[in-house]
């Protein structure tokens, strides 16, 4: 097998690639900077983001990294407007987590690497020639170049990506016309809560604490103060009375841009991270987006590298991933035009919203990311218009979490029952009599042996006896947790996407509907 060749070592291709390597699949990540980036931008991981990194199994080491930050306060011109809590939210992780971009890299890095992967550096993209059996990529190293011939190419060569110029994919969309400012910050007197993020707008200033008393300060870049200091200082004045930088790095000056690649896909050629997609950084959804990118590329790509899918799976991701970019740039673009530009209409507007437990939710759960779903994927089973409890997930979107679960193993919750590189079915068993009962556990057995290495199978119940016959197979599951995945008085059926989306509900459970939705998936 021909390896698959990521260019771009940031979070986007780490991901990716540590996603190959938990399933064997050859690849190479090559990086043209000698060294890891000493300067980066992304300072703030997401509830969703953490949802994965957990399945990854690195949850805990980013948290023991990084700041909680278990809420936002809003202020204007240094008077606080309105807040938003996240432990209203329905996550493992109801909080954001501030943490340098690097370190995020270095811990991406060290997992590559204990899977037995790693990172190219110093070998610079130079140009490629694909067509749809086959294509031929010019490398330079050390100033020679050479050529390797992979059986796919991911582009995660960020916003300039060499990538999508080469394959000719088009990247419409606008600059913004004011730049942004970012500075490590070390503070003296902070007044607020260490583990609030404090963002102000009229003037904007945003730091986010990242880690060992330093905060991450975004500002917008005053074109009047040759030193950006200055600039700092004086907001900080307004949001924190009181307070001085007691230690700062150089700040940095960048532009931002609200642009979306025309494909994300061309051939045996794939974009994701900022290369496919880039935002404005008020609301932190770029470096996230990338991460997620490659979550929902890694499998797939790795199913269609194997010869286990069809090519044709691949043109999900860009359905699927597009219509996220599409949803993140235009909040982006709405929140530049209106909040971040100080215009006091918006942020009255806001702030009346947020004095509400409704608009703090929406609020918190904007700012998680755990509610962007692919409701127009071509890979998804039948989405039904009835409507569904609220505890229960929507096709398309990211399976809650709940427990605890008890199985063989002991007790285990949700996500780490699905937390493998396949897909996971799980049939709950309703109120029917035994013989419906032992049906559900035949149906779900046949699935596990047909699928084998695809698919890992669970029969959830209410009452772990309910079918004896079955018992590697059985999960016993009470209260929210049994109504999480169906818990109606019929039995019902959840198949459950490696990346933790929800393919497919049925209730009753029919297995002419599961292999219909194989048949989409696999070869």
């Amino acid at each position: 097998m021909d390896p698959i060749l990521i260019v771009g070592a940031g979070p986007t291709g780490l991901v990716l690639a540590i996603e190959l390597a938990r399933r064997g699949v050859p690849h190479v990540l090559i990086d043209q900077r000698p060294k890891p980036q000493v300067w980066d931008r992304a300072a703030v991981v997401k509830a969703r983001t953490l949802e994965i990194l957990a399945a990854l199994g690195l949850s805990s080491e980013f948290l023991a990294r990084g700041t909680a930050i278990r809420g936002t306060d809003l202020y204007c011109a240094g008077s606080r407007r309105a807040s938003f809590r996240f432990q209203v939210l329905d996550t493992p992780f109801p909080l954001m987590l501030g943490l340098s971009e690097g370190v995020t890299e270095e811990i991406l890095t060290r997992e590559l690497e204990r899977l037995g992967g790693g990172v190219k550096r110093g070998v610079e993209f130079v140009d490629l020639n694909a067509d749809d059996k086959a294509i031929r990529v010019r490398v330079r190293e050390n100033g020679v170049d050479r050529t390797m011939e992979p059986s796919r190419l991911v582009g995660a060569d960020g916003l300039h990506s060499k990538v999508r110029d080469a394959v000719g994919i088009e990247f419409p969309g606008h600059d913004y016309d004011q730049q942004w400012g970012v500075a490590d910050l070390r503070f003296a007197n902070w007044p607020h809560e260490p583990d609030l993020a404090a963002a102000m707008f009229d003037p904007l200033l945003i730091p986010v604490p990242i880690g060992g008393d330093i905060w991450r300060a975004y500002f917008r870049a005053d074109p009047a103060v040759s030193a950006h200091e200055i600039h700092i200082a004086r907001c900080l004045e307004m949001l924190a009375p009181g307070t001085t930088v007691a230690s700062s790095d150089e700040p940095q000056l960048f532009h931002t841009h609200s642009r979306i690649a025309t494909r994300f896909r061309s051939g045996r050629v794939l974009l994701a991270g900022d290369a496919a997609h880039a935002c404005s950084p008020i609301e932190g959804h770029g470096m996230n987006g990338g991460i997620q990118d490659a979550f929902n590329l890694g499998w797939k790509l790795a199913l269609v590298a194997t010869g286990k899918a069809p090519d044709a799976l691949l043109d999900s991701y860009d359905v699927e991933r597009r219509s996220i970019a599409k949803i993140v740039c235009g909040s982006g673009d709405d929140a530049e035009a209106n909040a971040a530009q100080g215009d006091p209409a918006a942020i009255d507007a806001a702030a009346k919203n947020l004095a509400t437990a409704e608009g703090q939710y929406k609020a918190a759960f904007g700012e998680s990311e755990l509610g962007l779903g692919y409701d127009a994927s071509p890979i998804l089973g039948s989405i039904g218009r009835e409507p569904i409890p609220q505890s229960m997930t929507a096709i398309g979107y990211r399976l809650g979490d709940a427990g605890p679960l008890m199985g063989p193993g002991g007790a285990i919750r949700l996500h780490e029952l699905i937390a493998h590189t396949g897909h996971s079915l799980l049939a709950t068993i309703g109120k029917g009599d035994s013989a419906k009962s032992d049906e559900v556990a035949k149906m779900t057995r046949h699935v596990a042996d047909r699928f084998g290495p695809h698919v890992k199978a669970f029969v959830v119940t209410r009452n772990a006896n309910a079918s004896g016959s079955h018992d590697d197979l059985l999960i016993d599951a009470t209260g929210a947790a049994h109504s999480r995945l169906g818990g109606s008085e019929e039995p019902s059926l959840c198949l459950v996407r490696p990346d933790g989306h929800l393919g497919l509900r049925l209730t009753p459970p029919a297995l002419p509907a599961v292999e219909a939705y194989f048949a989409r998936i696999l070869a």
